[in-house]
């Protein structure tokens, strides 16, 4: 997922039964690291077909799901 500002996340669910999400931020130009579990998102529907966002908030970044938003601090 990628914010107009040309930042981006990997967002992580589980296979199984979707109670884990886990979200990356950018280390560098091929690595990705963990930032933080995302509860928020956790069930159904799942992170991959709800309508998410990533922007810039401040310091940090912001991820929209469906109205459930959760604040990323690099």
């Amino acid at each position: 997922m990628a914010a107009p500002e040309g930042q981006s996340v990997l967002v992580v669910q589980d296979d199984f039964d979707g109670d884990v999400v886990l979200i990356y931020t950018e280390q560098d130009d091929f690595t990705y690291k963990f930032s933080r579990e995302a509860p928020e998102f956790s069930g159904w529907p799942r992170v991959e077909d709800q309508d998410c966002r990533l922007s810039a908030a401040g310091a940090g970044l912001l991820v929209t799901c469906d109205g459930d938003a959760v604040a990323i601090n690099p």
